[in-house]
């Protein structure tokens, strides 16, 4: 993918998804740790929404049990158009990361859960500074896969590694 004046290609960035310091046997704290790492020559400006990097909003993680995906139970906000305080930069070279409770927000039950990040930035726009706030434009939405985390909760779960790959579009 090829990326012209604006745009951020999407194989310039990286994903990570990684067990967190803590995860409870009985599942009452199951951390996980998300990094986005700009592998380009320039800085992206990426829009927080629907990421880790804006907390627990959405239902941005897959999480199945027993091969059988749970009840996400956290909120849903809807909004309307970003501002430039809801972009964050992430220099070139640089990665910005957040570490997540999912046990606030997904109702797990062991003793095997895989959990997977449901792989899309809303918005990566190339540049220093955030977009204008102003008339709406096209956003342009990459698509990416980061490893599975696979958590045994009857004991001291490790993580897996599975891959990652990009896609990108303009909408």
């Amino acid at each position: 993918v090829l990326a012209g004046p604006g745009v951020v290609a999407a194989q310039d960035l990286r994903v990570t998804l990684e067990r967190g310091a803590v995860v409870a046997a009985d599942a009452s704290r199951v951390e996980v740790r998300w990094t986005v790492t700009n592998a380009g020559s320039r800085t992206a400006q990426l829009l927080r929404w629907q990421t880790p990097l804006e907390g627990l909003r959405s239902n941005m993680f897959t999480v199945r049990c027993n091969g059988v995906e749970v009840a996400y139970l956290g909120p849903l906000v809807k909004r309307s158009r970003p501002s430039a305080a809801d972009y964050v930069a992430l220099p070139a070279g640089r990665p910005r990361s957040a570490t997540l409770d999912l046990a606030a927000a997904y109702a797990f039950r062991g003793p095997t859960c895989t959990i997977e990040w449901r792989g899309r930035l809303m918005d990566v726009v190339d540049g220093a500074a955030p977009p204008a706030s102003g008339p709406p434009r096209a956003w342009r939405r990459v698509e990416l896969q980061a490893e599975t985390v696979t958590l045994d909760l009857t004991a001291d779960g490790a993580g897996a590694t599975v891959g990652c790959s990009a896609q990108q579009t303009t909408i």
